[in-house]
């Protein structure tokens, strides 16, 4: 099957979704550690039909850095981190960014979210799994860093959604 471009190239997309796997946490994280740390609890396992076939990885997060500083997130296939930007001094390489307390209220949840074809090239079971680590205080997953008993408090989803595309 294709698409014609206006381009005038045709396209072939994938012949379809073969499985579909997701996990998804519920409960919550904290850690306050400045190197990166599996997030419990939140992992999604696939075994491909064709070590030609491309796994779809969609990742939910939602989470909260405290005092304005910078959460970040990996996201790794069994123990290789994946997607990230490129490695260039001393800086850290993440997937995904951004969570980080936004001043006043204190008491906001952001969400990170990635999506991105990732090319496995096997047909052993693979694991997807989700680090994340803070530059120096507290970073919450699925709760602000108050999580108080009150309605102006809430607590969140965070899930890893595997889609295997057949090639």
């Amino acid at each position: 099957m294709g698409i014609n471009f206006s381009s005038g190239g045709d396209q072939d997309f994938p012949a379809g979704v073969s499985q579909v796997v997701q996990d998804t946490k519920l409960d919550t994280f904290t850690t306050t550690s400045t190197s990166f740390v599996t997030i419990t609890g939140l992992s999604a396992s696939i075994t491909p039909r064709s070590s030609s076939n491309k796994i779809l990885v969609v990742v939910d997060i939602k989470g909260w850095v405290q005092n304005a500083q910078h959460g970040e997130l990996q996201i790794r296939r069994d123990s290789t981190t994946i997607y990230t930007g490129n490695s260039s001094g001393s800086r850290n390489v993440a997937s995904i960014g951004g969570l980080y307390e936004h001043g006043s209220p204190t008491n906001p949840i952001g969400t990170g979210f990635a999506m991105f074809l990732d090319s496995p090239s096997t047909t052993s079971s693979i694991t997807y799994t989700i680090r994340c680590r803070t530059q120096s205080v507290n970073v919450c997953i699925n709760r602000s860093n108050q999580d108080q008993n009150t309605s102006d408090n809430a607590r969140m989803p965070s899930s890893i959604t595997l889609l295997e595309v057949q090639q």
